[in-house]
């Protein structure tokens, strides 16, 4: 069940994240998928020959809709954010030379660094 969870779950947050993205072109594609029945249900001005509808209001109400939606979830970008890194370490395989014998954690501090003068490269520009 483990090794399913985990797949499932990356898979249904993909689908979602995809979904609330393109919302508004589901609605046009399912708009003209079931164009004919959206005209017979929907639109106001199917006697009307002359405006020529064809169940673009019903498409216009339902996209307003989804604006004011978003407009009205925007109000919530105040809310403060936190950002969160998360691994997964495996403990077991993890070698800590720190936490074995003999090694003495507070040794004495060396200066490695020299300055290395290499004097024999060292060459004065020639007199013209």
């Amino acid at each position: 069940m483990k090794k399913l969870g985990f797949p499932l779950l990356a898979s249904l947050l993909i689908i979602v994240v995809l979904f609330s993205g393109t919302y508004k072109s589901w609605i046009r594609i399912s708009y003209e998928i079931n164009k004919l029945e959206i005209i017979e249900k929907f639109c106001v001005n199917k006697e009307e020959t002359t405006f020529k509808c064809e169940g673009k209001c019903h498409l216009k109400t339902t996209l307003d809709k989804v604006d004011e939606e978003s407009k009205s979830s925007n109000k919530t970008e105040n809310i403060p954010q936190v950002q969160l890194l998360l691994f997964k370490v495996n403990f077991e395989k993890l070698k800590i030379n720190a936490l074995t014998k003999g090694v003495n954690l507070f040794s004495k501090y060396d200066n490695l660094y020299s300055f290395l003068t290499q004097i024999k490269f060292f060459h004065p520009p020639p007199k013209s």
